[in-house]
């Protein structure tokens, strides 16, 4: 009928997909993945990030695909941490932006959903879409697309296509320098710096 068998309590629902969720079911571990986050980390890049999810799921994702390490505590954002907006609501991505003390001009969100990359653009975000092939069929889109949330590579808010975050490097060197110089074919211009870390 739609009805809960009792009232919903956010924290135990985080807590049931934190602690039932089959991750090797679903998550496929990825060392270059990790390595290139790595890398992006020792080039002193300040990595966040956003889920939709509740925390300790988030938590346990980041753990089980061995990312946790590059993701401390204040730089992991969850549902709980920016209600009562979620994602693509740009108060959303507003709180997190605020909370690292990060400047939209100088940020690069890298993401499978056009919502989210379509909020970030407005937001003067540089944004990189993922445009994996879906496991069960030879269309693209990921996990976004199984929502209806279709990528358009081709649409004005993209600034950088990947078919696989760990393109990221080869097509975007210029992170380690903290510069987004996105390949010429979509570019229109170098933006964005980021200052060296201390």
């Amino acid at each position: 009928e739609g009805r809960l068998p009792k009232e919903f309590v956010q924290e135990e629902l985080g807590n049931f997909w934190a602690n039932r969720s089959d991750y090797p079911k679903y998550l496929k571990k990825n060392p270059v993945l990790v390595e290139t986050m790595r890398t992006l980390d020792a080039a002193c890049l300040t990595l966040v990030a956003f889920s939709n999810a509740p925390r300790l799921y988030a938590l346990r994702v980041l753990e089980f695909l061995d990312l946790r390490e590059l993701f401390p505590d204040n730089r992991l954002f969850a549902a709980e941490d920016v209600l009562p907006a979620c994602k693509p609501e740009q108060e959303s991505f507003q709180k997190v932006l605020s909370a690292v003390g990060a400047v939209p001009s100088s940020t690069v969100m890298i993401e499978d959903s056009m919502k989210n990359i379509r909020t970030c653009k407005a937001l003067g975000l540089h944004t990189v879409l993922v445009n994996e092939p879906k496991a069960s069929e030879s269309a693209s889109g990921g996990e976004a697309a199984i929502y209806g949330d279709t990528p358009l590579p081709t649409d004005a808010s993209v600034d950088v296509v990947l078919q696989a975050v760990e393109e990221l490097l080869q097509t975007l060197p210029g992170l380690v320098r903290h510069r987004f110089e996105p390949p010429v074919s979509r570019s229109q211009g170098e933006a964005g710096a980021a200052a060296p870390c201390n």
